[in-house]
């Protein structure tokens, strides 16, 4: 696992210096530097990250089996950027792509893509209440 020695966890101005230039960021780049952060503030998810701007409850693995006793937000638009947090230990952390990769229109477009089915999805697996 990369460590930066920067506590929050956040990739610094020169972390990815000798790459940044030529370097194609993607989705689970970013997702990946996310999951770092997670992990070096001592929260351990091992599930799927939805970069999709909403809120999503976790199991953070080590704690009592079946709590969501974890919350994160992460979006890709513009300046990647999230939130975290472990409800148990309160650790609460705010994280932002130190490289400010621009996500291409074509991944946007895919982004917004997966948005829409997840809301569909959701729309249709809730019960309507009379």
């Amino acid at each position: 696992m990369y460590t930066n020695g920067n506590a929050s966890g956040q990739a610094g101005e020169n972390d990815f210096s000798s790459t940044k230039s030529s370097f194609n960021y993607t989705s689970f780049d970013i997702e990946s530097q996310f999951r770092q952060a997670m992990q070096l503030a001592g929260i351990d998810y091992s599930g799927e990250i939805i970069a999709d701007g909403r809120l999503h409850r976790i199991h953070i693995e080590g704690h009592k089996r079946g709590n969501l006793n974890g919350a994160y937000i992460l979006h890709l638009d513009g300046c990647p950027a999230g939130w975290f947090m472990d409800y148990k230990t309160s650790i609460s952390q705010t994280w932002r792509s130190g490289n400010n990769p621009k996500v291409s229109c074509a991944l946007r477009k895919q982004i917004e893509a997966a948005k829409q089915q997840r809301e569909t999805e959701i729309r249709l697996l809730t019960p309507v209440e009379n």
